[in-house]
């Protein structure tokens, strides 16, 4: 299995879980992915994207997380959540 890395939000200072969590609070501001269309026999139960809220892929492996985290920051959002390094560059 090949897991992409592109974008990179390791800069972060909160984990991708705690990340879904702030883009939940800011509802409108976030471009929320549709469920993935994996047919029911390919999901896998360990596997699970708060996200998606599916179970085709895991959360720290999602592209559109990271997709959608990037567009915000370019915006001027979610600052507050970069690492102390990340803030000095």
């Amino acid at each position: 299995m090949v897991v992409i890395t592109w974008p990179d939000i390791s800069h972060m200072s909160i984990s991708k879980l705690e990340i879904v969590n702030v883009l939940r609070k800011m509802e409108q501001q976030v471009k929320w992915p549709q469920k993935m269309k994996t047919s029911g026999s390919n999901k896998n139960p360990n596997r699970w994207c708060d996200f998606h809220s599916d179970h085709s892929h895991k959360t720290e492996d999602c592209v559109a997380l990271r997709i959608d985290v990037n567009e915000l920051l370019r915006k001027g959002h979610l600052k507050e959540f970069l690492s102390h390094k990340a803030k000095n560059l």
